[in-house]
């Protein structure tokens, strides 16, 4: 793990739990590649705030994930979905995972080094569903 990595964890890591929210954690994901993918902390709250009701539900259901990395980078991206983890992930590429727990139904986004919820049952008793790949164009 880098170094900005393990920043993002201090930050990010149970940051969903401490919220009290269970919808949050794509919404959260994406903030977390906001920061890693330009080096800067994200004002979450803030981001909120300009999100909300635009590309964000108020439940914290995202609804357009592209615009909302655009808006914190000021970069274009693009999002493909895979069943596997590609074995090469470039350096303009970030990942996020999307869990199913088929006990519950209830799905969950984590970053493959992160978790915004501490002890996720979506996690532990899950599977991962597919992976999304999120390109910034340079």
């Amino acid at each position: 793990m880098t170094q900005l990595q393990e920043q993002i964890c201090d930050i990010y890591d149970g940051l969903q739990t401490k919220l009290n929210n269970e919808d949050a954690c794509h919404f959260l994901c994406l903030c977390s590649i906001a920061h890693e993918s330009t080096g800067h902390p994200v004002d979450v709250l803030g981001t909120i705030t300009k999100v909300h009701r635009r590309w964000m539900e108020s439940d914290y259901f995202v609804t357009n994930a592209l615009a909302i990395l655009e808006m914190l980078t000021r970069h274009k991206w693009t999002m493909r979905k895979e069943s596997t983890l590609p074995s090469i992930i470039k350096d303009n590429e970030y990942t996020e995972l999307l869990w199913e727990n088929p006990k519950t139904g209830r799905q969950h986004f984590t970053r493959r080094y992160v978790d915004t919820v501490k002890n996720s049952k979506t996690v532990r008793d899950g599977y991962v569903k597919e992976y999304r790949i999120y390109t910034m164009e340079v």
